[in-house]
C-alpha cells in the first residue's frame, strides 16, 4: 500500500514468502559464569551446505538476523577468549531465541601410543564434542582433523577444555573412538594410552579381559606441564 499525505493509518501487506521466514535471536555467554560475550564472530551456515551469514555480538552478547529459511544451521563462534563453538540449531518460522554458552580454552600436546607401546605416526586426530560436532582443527578453518608428527605427537590450541571423544583414524589400519578428559591446565603434555579395535580372532580371548579393563577407563592420561 502506498501512503498519501494526510493519511492517518498505513497498512502494509507483508508477501507470504516473508511469513514463512525464520528470524534468529542469538545470545552467546561464558559457560562458567553465564556473562555476556561481547565482539564475538557468529558465522550460521546451513547445515546442508550454502551460503553463510557474517554476524559479530553487542556488549550484551547478542546478535540478530532475519530472513532465514526454515531448517538446520551449523553456528560457528570464534572469541579469543574462548574455544571454538560449534552447535546445530532447527530454525523454525518466526522467532526463534537460541542461547550458546562457550567453553574455556586449553593448548594441550597429545602424545599417542597403543597399549603396547607402539607409536601410531601419521594418523589423523580429530575431536567430537558432547553435543555430537566435530572440533575443526585449525581454529576457524574447514579441516576437522589433524596430522600426528612421525612420533605419534600432535599439539592442539584452543580446543575446549572438557570431556571429548578422541577420534584416532590411520587409513584403516588403526581407528580408535574413545573418551579424552581436556580438562587440564594449559600447556600439558598428555599421555594417551589407545586400545585399537580388536582382530576378529582375538574378541574371545579379550571378552573377559574387558569387564576388568572398563572398570579403569580405556584411557590413561597423566598430564604434566612442558
Amino acid at each position: 500500500t502506498t501512503a498519501k499525505p494526510g493519511d492517518s493509518d498505513v497498512e502494509i501487506e507483508l508477501s507470504p514468502a516473508s511469513m514463512e521466514r525464520a528470524t534468529l535471536q542469538l545470545r552467546v555467554l561464558g559457560q562458567s559464569a553465564g556473562e555476556p560475550v561481547p565482539q564475538a564472530k557468529v558465522r550460521i551456515s546451513p547445515a546442508g551446505g550454502g551460503r553463510w551469514r557474517d554476524l559479530i555480538t553487542d556488549n550484551n552478547g547478542h546478535a540478530e538476523a532475519a530472513g532465514f529459511d526454515p531448517g538446520d544451521y551449523i553456528v560457528t563462534i570464534d572469541h579469543a577468549d574462548f574455544a571454538l563453538g560449534r552447535e546445530r540449531i532447527t530454525l523454525r518460522r518466526g522467532e526463534n531465541d537460541v542461547r550458546i554458552k562457550l567453553v574455556a580454552p586449553v593448548d594441550v600436546e597429545l602424545r599417542l601410543r597403543t597399549t603396547s607401546g607402539e607409536v601410531i605416526p601419521n594418523a589423523s586426530v580429530g575431536l567430537k564434542r558432547a553435543n555430537g560436532e566435530l572440533f575443526g582443527f585449525p581454529v576457524g578453518g574447514q579441516k576437522v582433523s589433524e596430522k600426528l608428527l612421525q612420533n605419534g605427537v600432535v599439539k592442539l590450541k584452543r580446543v575446549p577444555a572438557e570431556v571429548v571423544t578422541l577420534l584416532v583414524d590411520r587409513q584403516g589400519e588403526v581407528r580408535v573412538e574413545q573418551p579424552l578428559d581436556l580438562r587440564v591446565e594449559s600447556g600439558s603434555v598428555v599421555d594417551v594410552w589407545l586400545n585399537p579395535p580388536p582382530s576378529a580372532g582375538m574378541v574371545m580371548i579379550l571378552v573377559a579381559v574387558v569387564i576388568v579393563i572398563s572398570t579403569s577407563g580405556w584411557i590413561a592420561l597423566r598430564p604434566r606441564k612442558s
